[in-house]
């Protein structure tokens, strides 16, 4: 946050930049005194279009009012951040961000993470932003739940957990519950798909933004 506009932001607007092929930017509007507001983020937008930003008001002196950012787009467009209005003063409101949009590999999009939540370390940031593990609770505040997955993708995403545990086992790591899922370095992805491609199956696997997306054909490893 620039608190070098808070300055005396008299009637001051200011819309974001959209994002080539996302969302658009959330609008703001900074009319109390001393006041600053900030429009959403348009949401990603790597294989559909991005939720729209929320738009943001601050109308109370010395008020602080951030719109949500939209949601990562897929098979559709990603959810839309929440838009925001601070009327008291010495407020601030920050508006919920929109959900991801289900993904063509079969991917239920994710909930969203709580605007706050960058004020927590950067792993726990990290985890929450990212599909919850089978079975496990939602432990990170203000998440909202994800969307399920098709049964393709989850019997695809068992195969890549089993393959993980199994190298693990392996080279000795220990192995925490649930802490397989979320590591996407200590497993070498391109091991990954030398066991996939030994094993016959006719997928692969990237990591797109933090997730482990499946690729059909096996023309996919002629380009690697």
């Amino acid at each position: 946050m620039n608190f070098n506009l808070l300055r005396h932001l008299y009637s001051f607007k200011w819309t974001q930049n959209t994002i080539p092929h996302g969302g658009n930017g959330g609008n703001a509007y900074a009319i109390g005194e001393y006041s600053y507001a900030e429009g959403g983020d348009a949401g990603k937008s790597e294989r559909g279009p991005g939720g729209d930003g929320g738009d943001a008001r601050a109308l109370g002196r010395k008020s602080y009012a951030i719109g949500g950012k939209g949601g990562r787009g897929g098979i559709c467009q990603g959810g839309p951040g929440m838009n925001v209005e601070v009327e008291q003063e010495d407020a601030l409101c920050i508006g919920g961000d929109g959900g991801e949009a289900p993904q063509h590999d079969g991917r239920g999009g994710r909930g969203a993470a709580a605007p706050p939540i960058d004020f927590f370390d950067e792993e726990y940031s990290r985890r929450a932003r990212m599909k919850l593990p089978y079975g496990a609770p939602n432990i990170y505040y203000g998440r909202g739940g994800d969307a399920p997955d098709t049964p393709q993708y989850k019997a695809r995403r068992l195969i890549i957990e089993r393959l993980k545990q199994q190298y693990c086992i392996e080279n000795c790591i220990d192995n925490k519950e649930y802490d397989i899922w979320y590591d996407r370095t200590v497993v070498p992805l391109e091991w990954l798909r030398k066991k996939l491609l030994g094993s016959g199956h006719q997928w692969s696997v990237i990591i797109e933004d933090e997730e482990y997306v499946f690729v059909d054909g096996l023309s996919f490893y002629h380009s690697y």
